[in-house]
């Protein structure tokens, strides 16, 4: 326990439901179940007081369950297609107080992100800690040639084609500022592996992502910060893995 942050508690939200992979959360992934690479790592970070699984599944429950971690079923009202982490954050906090566990600071991890490490997990807390900020999230730095669609495709285009038409995503676009790419600030994407945030600050924004507060970012490697989301993903994780 960090003496600025409190007790620390880790929380793996892992829904049943999948559309894109049946049964992804526990999908074999090089011969383990998906979540287990989360469990694993998050239970070898000795700065989190405790490490628990919310799940509406059995089967994920019975994976999850193992010396170390506490598994909270999760209510169908807050298992449906609509529901959001948000309501397993806010379930699993009221959960652990009726144990009369107080938390101060959460850590949520998703078990999509298989290849991020304890080392990754640690680090994103001290950063957190040393930071003062509201939140932290991981981070992957991206390419600045970014494009987009011209004209939504909720609207008509008036003249055929249009709908093919793109422009560029950022103003600072090197082609357009002419700018040396070395010179162009960096940007990164949310890679949805760590999120850190106090139980007190989720709690007054039903938010655990600080939009309009001080918010820090923990880069990661392309190779720690796949989200897995489809079989090529699946893929691809299993390549840095056995490489």
């Amino acid at each position: 326990m960090t003496e600025k942050l409190g007790k620390i508690m880790c929380l793996i939200p892992a829904r049943g439901g999948s559309k894109g992979i049946p049964q992804k959360n526990i999908y074999p992934l090089n011969g383990i179940p998906l979540i287990e690479y989360t469990i694993q790592e998050a239970l070898k970070v000795v700065d989190i007081n405790s490490v628990m699984v919310s799940s509406d599944d059995r089967k994920i429950l019975n994976c999850a369950s193992r010396e170390g971690v506490i598994l909270v079923p999760r209510p169908l009202e807050i298992s449906k297609d609509d529901s959001t982490v948000e309501d397993a954050i806010t379930h699993a906090i009221a959960r652990a107080r009726e144990f009369h566990n107080e938390f101060q600071t959460i850590i949520i991890l998703q078990p999509t992100s298989p290849l991020r490490n304890a080392e990754d997990i640690l680090e994103a807390i001290h950063l957190y800690e040393a930071s003062g900020a509201d939140s932290l999230i991981s981070v992957c730095e991206v390419h600045p040639f970014l494009y987009k669609y011209k004209y939504p495709l909720s609207e008509i285009c008036q003249d055929p084609g249009d709908e093919f038409v793109v422009e560029p995503d950022f103003l600072f676009h090197p082609r357009l500022c002419r700018q040396r790419l070395e010179r162009i600030d960096r940007r990164f994407r949310d890679c949805c592996a760590i999120y850190i945030c106090s139980v007190k600050y989720f709690e007054e924004r039903h938010s655990f992502i600080a939009e309009l507060g001080k918010m820090a970012m923990y880069e990661m490697p392309p190779e720690r910060a796949v989200d897995i989301d489809t079989m090529e993903d699946m893929k691809l994780a299993e390549y840095y893995l056995t490489r």
